[in-house]
């Protein structure tokens, strides 16, 4: 069966033309091919795809594909039978052989896959109109993703650390559970799939090496003659013998066992001549009875007397009658040897043939090769002969194209199958033991998706409550809302789940004891944390505020990062509410403001431009001692407080109202300036007014929503209200030009966000203000990286 390849082994070539290859290089020498013929029917068809791949050895039976070299074309065919080194290969629609006899080396791979009909649609899709055509379509198709996700609104998102505490709680099992057991399955599966059949396998097979070796025979055969007849007075190998010349030829053999690492050659050697006619007669004469000899080689040497051979004939003419002129002769040794050929037993036979034509007036030789062959000539007969060896090797099994050794794939598959088992199970052990003592974590385990976290509320805030006495009930009011639950946690142990409807909060609340390995995962962060205060992993960025209307950096804004040695560069959203919960909240702070006064003094040495500095203030930290805090570290760095601006969250100033306006009207006797950062509407104007804040900054995702023409509504009334207040507006997270060109047709004072500047370190923070006298750039582009 003629077929068209698609891809080949590395090591060969195609050419095109009718049924030619078509080839394109792979790794592990497996080869697609198309049928373009019918020989193998019924099993292939026109325009199948079959996947072949080289093996170490082939045997009869397995079904191959091997390149013709006499029509110069690929071909599949079945191996029926071997000779020699080389193979002989038949066609199952055939009833003659193929005259070609491929070799192992000319063998390019056995059948592994069959795939009816998708030739046709490769060769479809290989022809350059048609290819083209299809990459341009899946181009396009890319493009118009490309630009989808261009066009969207996009800011960096912070990294999140990633430790094992994090990962065994229930809110992480609730939101990621799901694929975690989908994936340990799916290996669990795969261990189980590929260790069954690598444990049905063995783990070594025998494969043929077979070893070649080769007899040689050389005939010679003289006698005296006069002068005149012949070149010389001898009659040499290859003349004929004429009877009226000589009767007696002298005749010798030579024969040669020729191999690799040839040891304890020995065997016996005779030799006869045997005279025969078309009618089957035949007389025998013995020229040497049978000698033994050692060694790889031996010679033997007799006389012959022709004439004897032509009385014989004589004499069968006078008593039969036989009219026959011509008669044949042969002269055959016979050599039986036995010996060891690189490790392998030998017991062989060796009888090549000399022949002669003869008649009443001489001798002359005949060769018993057809005309044209390509065998050796008649006085140097040859033959090869193999010895099969099997070798123990390592079984393989085939995986995507590569040969795994079955061993490994046993181990592999093992190791595997226990990590993927004892995990499976350890999670399951973990979500059952986090059901039955924890409500609270039964409910993150089944619900997780539909929860987000807030902090808690201010109780004059609430409006009126109902209360649920069942999670599933506030699970359905959310589902058929398509509202999440709001989840608030105290410190105490009580947990309340929110679901607000038709302005009414359907509330569920429960008090339950604070797990013990929570404890230790806070025992856990403590210890990370004060190690890092110890070796100095925390380090600030700052990113610039500036003037909308001048266009100028009129302060610096300092971001906390934690240079973490095996989690890299996280934000300080990724620790904060561990820092507040192990109580280090304070010692960190105080870092955070020593550290951002040191380097704004640094700055001013450095002659940069007068600039303030804005601190985030955990609402932890509203505590009497701050304004004590604040002013040491201003009066050690020689600072003026109008220099220095402490924000406070929205939500924390609201949590205790009356303790945050005296702790802030503190601050404020001091000089220093309060912003109240992160603002989302919640505060009142009444509260604001307590407060009396300096600025009033707005939340990322009121920037965020600013197309929608309700939040723009608020938005411009909020900036009316706070301005009336004498409060300045600032906007943070500012990514897009409009954005821009919003706020500044609103007068508002002050931005920061990526379009002027992502956070820095403090050198590239005073290269920018050095060269403050310049306008600040706005970037054509918001993708940043953190």
């Amino acid at each position: 069966m003629v077929v068209r390849f698609l891809v080949r082994s590395h090591t060969r070539a195609g050419f095109h033309g009718v049924g030619s290859v078509r080839s394109a290089t792979i790794k592990c020498q497996a080869t697609m091919v198309i049928v373009d013929g019918n020989s193998m029917e019924p099993g292939y068809h026109q325009g199948g795809l079959i996947i072949v791949h080289s093996s170490d050895y082939y045997q009869i039976g397995d079904i191959v594909a091997y390149k013709h070299l006499q029509m110069g074309k690929y071909v599949i065919h079945r191996i029926i039978g071997e000779e020699l080194n080389r193979f002989i290969l038949q066609g199952d629609n055939n009833t003659w052989t193929d005259g070609f006899k491929p070799s192992q080396v000319e063998i390019i791979g056995k059948h592994w896959i069959h795939i009816p009909k998708l030739g046709k649609v490769i060769s479809w899709l290989r022809k350059p109109y048609y290819l083209a055509f299809t990459v341009s379509l899946f181009g396009g198709v890319l493009m118009i993703n490309w630009f989808k996700e261009k066009n969207k609104k996009w800011r960096p998102k912070p990294k999140k650390t990633f430790s094992m505490y994090q990962w065994i709680n229930a809110e992480h099992l609730g939101k990621s559970g799901e694929t975690y057991f989908l994936s340990l399955g799916i290996f669990l599966i795969i261990a189980i799939i590929f260790g069954g059949i690598a444990f049905s396998k063995p783990v070594e097979k025998n494969i043929p090496q077979d070893v070649y070796y080769k007899h040689t025979g050389e005939f010679n055969y003289s006698a005296p003659a006069p002068e005149g007849v012949y070149d010389n007075t001898t009659i040499q190998s290859g003349s004929p013998v004429f009877l009226k010349l000589t009767c007696e030829i002298q005749v010798s053999y030579q024969y040669t066992l020729n191999g690799n690492v040839l040891s304890g050659i020995h065997g016996t050697q005779a030799m006869a001549a045997v005279i025969s006619d078309t009618t089957g007669w035949k007389r025998t004469i013995p020229l040497q009875i049978e000698s033994v000899f050692q060694g790889n080689s031996v010679k033997s040497q007799s006389l012959f007397n022709v004439c004897q051979a032509s009385e014989m004939v004589d004499a069968l003419r006078e008593k039969t009658g036989l009219q026959r002129s011509e008669f044949s002769l042969a002269i055959v040794p016979s050599t039986k040897v036995s010996g060891q050929i690189s490790g392998l037993r030998l017991d062989d036979e060796f009888s090549p043939t000399l022949n002669f034509k003869f008649n009443d007036i001489g001798f002359w030789m005949v060769s018993s090769n057809p005309p044209g062959s390509q065998e050796s000539d008649p006085l140097n007969p040859s033959s090869e002969g193999m010895l099969r060896n099997w070798v123990e090797t390592p079984e393989t099994m085939a995986f995507l194209g590569l040969d795994l050794p079955v061993n490994g794939v046993r181990w592999g598959t093992s190791i595997l199958f226990v990590l993927s088992a004892g995990w499976l199970g350890f999670l399951m052990y973990s979500t059952e033991k986090m059901s039955r003592t924890s409500q609270s974590a039964g409910i993150q385990l089944r619900y997780s998706p539909m929860i987000v976290n807030v902090q808690k509320q201010p109780p004059a805030l609430r409006r009126g409550d109902v209360e649920v006495q069942k999670f599933e009930d506030l699970a359905r009011l959310a589902e058929r809302n398509n509202s999440v639950i709001l989840h608030e946690f105290d410190q105490d142990g009580t947990h309340t789940y929110l679901v607000e409807e038709d302005n009414t909060i359907y509330r569920l609340k429960f008090k339950e004891n604070i797990p013990n390995f929570k404890i230790e995962e806070l025992k856990i962060v403590e210890a990370e944390l004060i190690q890092a205060l110890e070796q100095n992993q925390f380090e600030l960025f700052y990113q610039p505020m500036v003037d909308i209307s001048q266009q100028q950096i009129i302060g610096v804004e300092a971001l906390l990062r934690w240079n973490h040695p095996t989690l890299g560069t996280l934000p300080a959203s990724a620790f904060i509410m561990d820092a507040e919960e192990t109580g280090l909240i304070y010692q960190l702070g105080e870092w955070v403001l020593q550290t951002a006064c040191k380097q704004l003094k640094e700055w001013d040495d450095a002659g940069s431009p007068t600039v303030s500095m804005a601190i985030n203030v955990s609402s932890r930290q509203l505590i009497p001692e701050l304004p004590r805090l604040v002013k040491r570290e201003l009066k050690n760095h020689k600072l003026n407080p109008y220099r220095l601006q402490l924000e406070f969250t929205e939500t924390q100033l609201l949590e205790d109202l009356d303790h945050s306006v005296e702790i802030l009207d503190s601050l404020k006797k001091i000089g220093v300036g309060i912003s109240i950062d992160n603002y989302t509407g919640k505060a009142s104007m009444a509260n604001l007014a307590r407060l009396q804040a300096k600025n009033l900054k707005f939340a990322l995702a009121m920037m965020n929503q600013m197309s929608d023409p309700q939040m723009n509504a608020i938005t411009i009334s909020t900036i009316a209200a706070a301005r009336s207040l004498g409060m300045a507006i600032d906007a943070v997270g500012v990514e897009t030009e409009e954005q821009l060109w919003f706020l500044r047709s609103h007068l508002v004072s002050s931005a920061q966000g990526y379009l002027f500047g992502k956070p820095v370190t403090a050198d590239e923070t005073l290269q920018k203000l050095l060269g403050a006298d310049d306008k600040v750039q706005v970037y054509e582009t918001t993708n940043f990286d953190l």
